[in-house]
């Protein structure tokens, strides 16, 4: 079970190697909304002196270009709720910090983190994400279904105001957000002091600023509380690695619901008992820091934050929950993918050259020896049997007819590379492709064969028992949502 005496172990063999030097770059990001037109001159200058910074970081494995929204908490038949006015809103930089403004009489803010196609989150699960492909330490994209949630009950006018996002502050909200009256001071107060208690992390270690747990310096530096807390966050990633069904967002909902009703969570101890093995092997293997630095295609080094549209809000949107539109709403159509142009084909292998034949004893006439198949590996040479001697006055055999030899059969490996746009010219990341087909015959009219390769990554298809004859072959590309390019170019291949 996930304790003390390992996150302590973990930090120990961090100090060691804490003295390397960080590779990964920084930034920060962060704006703000303007506030609601107010027709009374007077109380608009008031709402305008009025100014809160909220800052902090989101967490599940850092969250870079992140959607950060603020909204305010408004009383609907007596209870607190979450309103779809948006306050203010931004994007998290490299480093998973965000920055709002909020202006005007605010009384207490949610803070949300989503995810879109910009969206990517470095990869903290014990094994690997998207089912081991993408490694420890590596970014990863999300899916829209993925959220990050905190509440702030009460807020000050003015001043700043730290609100971190992670799977913990998640659950707190939504436990808070269930009870009697909603988000009130005193719920959001009971559901975080409920989770620290239950996790046994200690008093105000929510509040605190969390840990990239694949960066050997943050790590090294961590308080152990606030190490436990981030490790306990990984160890959902994992949960959701190891389950065939669930997303991060429903194992966040299952975990809330086991806790606000007392019951255990040592699933949760199990998986961060990996995260923490995880870490404490990657210290024992002397490296100085986990995570690489960040795909150049995701967001370039040294690059400073993307400066957002400022109508509406920073993300160019209206100031009002964004509208659901998967019930009748037209979604962009697919822009089919450019067809991939083909390597040059590998020459067929030589047919293996058969061993000379064993001369047969005498007065049998010797068979013609037989072509073997390619790519049937040649048979033990059979002992050669002790000539017989044969009996007067019998006449001799009639010689045997020798046997036509069988025809030749070879391999074909086609060879192509990955396409990186589409038919309009634009981008075309990794992760959109599925596959590839191929389509071949023995003339450019009569191209009835097809194979299905699945797989972004995959670059080479070996065709295996191939006729003596001239093939000509085509390939296109199939996307993500299974629109399929147009084919290439024919190439064609004698044998």
């Amino acid at each position: 079970m996930f304790s003390n005496t390992l996150t302590n172990a973990v930090v120990k063999g961090i100090f060691l190697v804490a003295t390397c030097t960080l590779l990964t770059a920084c930034g920060s990001g962060g704006g703000s909304a303007d506030a609601s037109p107010n027709t009374n001159a007077s109380k608009s200058n008031a709402a305008a002196a009025q100014s809160t910074q909220v800052s902090g970081r989101a967490v599940k494995g850092v969250i870079t270009e992140g959607i950060v929204r603020a909204y305010r908490i408004e009383a609907i038949s007596g209870e607190q709720v979450k309103s779809t006015e948006i306050l203010a809103s931004s994007r998290t930089d490299r480093d998973g910090a965000y920055n709002l403004s909020l202006t005007g009489d605010v009384t207490g803010i949610v803070v949300e983190v989503t995810a879109d196609a910009k969206t990517r989150m470095t990869c903290d699960s014990a094994g690997g994400c998207n089912e081991g492909s993408v490694a420890f330490g590596e970014q990863v994209p999300l899916d829209k279904t993925f959220k990050l949630q905190n509440v702030v009950a009460a807020i000050d006018a003015q001043g700043m105001k730290n609100v971190h996002l992670t799977p913990l502050t998640s659950i707190a909200y939504g436990i808070a957000e269930t009870s009697a009256n909603g988000l009130t001071k005193e719920a959001v107060i009971e559901a975080t002091a409920h989770v620290e208690e239950l996790m046994n992390l200690g008093e105000g270690v929510l509040a605190e600023r969390p840990v990239d747990i694949t960066n050997v310096q943050e790590v090294a530096a961590a308080k152990s509380s606030v190490l436990e807390a981030s490790i306990l966050s990984a160890a959902i990633q994992t949960i959701a690695e190891g389950s065939n069904t669930d997303s991060v967002a429903e194992v966040i909902a299952e975990l809330g619901q086991s806790i606000d009703a007392g019951q255990s969570i040592n699933a949760l101890y199990d998986a961060a008992d990996e995260v923490g093995a995880r870490i404490a092997g990657v210290i024992d293997q002397g490296e100085t820091q986990v995570i690489a630095t960040p795909n150049e295609d995701v967001l370039a080094p040294n690059t400073p934050a993307p400066t957002l549209p400022s109508q509406g809000n920073e993300l160019g949107e209206p100031n009002q929950e964004p509208a659901d539109s998967s019930d009748g709403g037209t979604a962009s159509p697919v822009v089919p993918v450019e067809p991939v142009v083909p390597a040059e084909p590998v020459v067929p292998v030589d047919p293996v050259v058969p061993v000379e034949p064993v001369a047969p004893a005498e007065p049998i006439v010797p068979v013609e020896p037989v072509v073997p198949v390619v790519p049937v590996a040649p048979v033990d040479p059979v002992v050669p049997v002790e000539p017989v001697v044969p009996v007067e006055p019998v006449v001799p055999v009639e010689p045997v007819v020798p046997i036509e030899p069988i025809d030749e059969l070879v391999s074909i490996s086609l060879n192509w590379d990955i396409p990186t746009q589409r038919e309009d010219g634009s981008d075309l990341e990794l992760y959109e492709i599925n596959g590839y087909t191929i389509k071949y015959g023995l003339s450019l009219t009569a191209m009835d064969e097809s194979i299905d390769v699945t797989g972004a990554a995959v670059t080479t298809q070996l065709l295996e028992s191939m006729s003596i004859a001239t093939y000509y072959f085509a390939i296109a590309t199939v996307d993500s949502e299974g629109v399929q390019g147009k084919f290439s170019e024919a190439i064609q291949i004698t044998l």
